[in-house]
C-alpha cells in the first residue's frame, strides 16, 4: 500500500506487526515519518529502545 500512497511529510502509525526494517525503509524512502508499536519479541530492538528512554 505504501508503494502507491503519497506520504511525504506525513506520519504513518501502525501496530507491532509492521515493525519491520523493510516497512521503515519504504516510509523513509518516500520521505514520511512513522510511529510503530514494538513488542518484546524483537529483543535487541526492544532493549535498545528501552535503554534510550
Amino acid at each position: 500500500m505504501l508503494e502507491y500512497m503519497n506520504i511525504k511529510g506525513k506520519t504513518i502509525t501502525a501496530d507491532s506487526l509492521h515493525c519491520q526494517k523493510e516497512t521503515c525503509a519504504k516510509i523513509i524512502e518516500k520521505q514520511g515519518n512513522y510511529v510503530l508499536g514494538l513488542k518484546e519479541n524483537q529483543k535487541t530492538l526492544h532493549d535498545n529502545i528501552e535503554f534510550i528512554f
